[in-house]
């Protein structure tokens, strides 16, 4: 840690406070957009995952070595979703939050660096904040995990990553400013996954889902 004068770290600690209550607005934010995202695609929520680090657990005996990205386990997060049948298909809903993309704007350089060392990260102010729609077909693995991880992928894009199993589209956070721009990411996404699978996953509001095309 860089050495600062006393006073210096207390002014620093005013940074800190209000760093912690914007963070507490900003999650709850986060999590009203995913309900609503989730609720507005006619899905049920089931379970949620922590997929930059390890999330520390109430009860568990401490290591103090661990990542402090351990203590901040909505940083990257993924919100699963029920699957809906179609057929002999079953279809999946993930939301995968990303609050700054900073780490993985290092494309591949970033296997020469650490998830802790955020002093190498890509600034603040050419790193993005994203949300990534994830729909998959017959398969409910970890996207971070088989295609995030593994894949070149182009973050600078809106789609990607696809195949016959997956389709990914990462969106600005800007894009969930209000209700309606929220919306029309909603009603796009919908329409792509229509195409992408061939099948008429979402309809109109007086359609039931679930008709091939």
């Amino acid at each position: 840690m860089e050495k600062i004068s006393q006073r210096e770290f207390k002014e620093s600690l005013k940074d800190v406070r209000l760093a912690y209550r914007l963070l507490a607005v900003y999650q709850r934010r986060i999590l009203d957009t995913v309900e609503y995202i989730i609720n507005q695609m006619n899905r049920s929520s089931t379970s949620w995952d922590s997929q930059f680090s390890s999330a520390a657990k109430r009860g568990r005996k401490i290591n103090f070595k661990n990542w402090s990205w351990d203590w901040l386990p909505m940083y990257m997060s993924i919100y699963k979703t029920d699957p809906v049948s179609f057929g002999d298909d079953d279809f999946y809903l993930h939301i995968i939050h990303v609050a700054d993309s900073g780490y993985f704007d290092l494309g591949e350089d970033r296997k020469e660096v650490k998830e802790y060392t955020v002093e190498k990260f890509k600034d603040v102010s050419v790193s993005t904040t994203r949300l990534i729609l994830v729909f998959s077909k017959n398969t409910n693995k970890d996207p971070n995990e088989v295609i995030l991880k593994k894949e070149n992928v182009d973050y600078s894009k809106e789609r990607i990553y696809d195949s016959a199993e997956w389709l990914l589209n990462a969106y600005s956070l800007e894009k969930f400013y209000d209700q309606g721009t929220t919306d029309e990411v909603i009603e796009s996404f919908k329409k792509q996954c229509n195409n992408h699978f061939k099948v008429k996953l979402f309809n109109d509001e007086n359609q039931e889902d679930g008709v091939k095309q």
